[in-house]
């Protein structure tokens, strides 16, 4: 080969090169969507997360609105008067005698 073969053969290997580099490492590169991907998992975790949670809020919710036994047992939980799990007995409400 002569050295315009060579020359030529460089050009093409270094252009070459550097299109792969460029093409896994710039913004819109294979390396950053392989994170990206990972990220994109991540996040759809926390959502899964939030929902079963907005799951949960509504259906207390909804038991808040209906059933004051409920209302209370969830009250005592809040301001910390009662354990989780813990049995909370309504009792009727004593009737004066007349």
């Amino acid at each position: 080969m002569n050295l315009k073969s060579w020359i030529k053969l460089g050009l093409l290997a270094g252009l070459g090169g550097w299109y792969i580099y460029h093409l896994y490492t710039n913004p819109k590169g294979l390396l950053h969507q392989r994170g990206l991907a990972k990220e994109n998992a991540i996040e759809q975790a926390r959502v899964n997360s939030l929902v079963a949670e907005v799951a949960n809020l509504q259906t207390k919710t909804i038991a808040l609105q209906s059933n004051r036994f409920e209302r209370e047992k969830i009250i005592r939980e809040d301001l910390q008067m009662s354990c989780t799990n813990e049995y909370v007995y309504l009792l009727p409400k004593e009737k004066p005698n007349a």
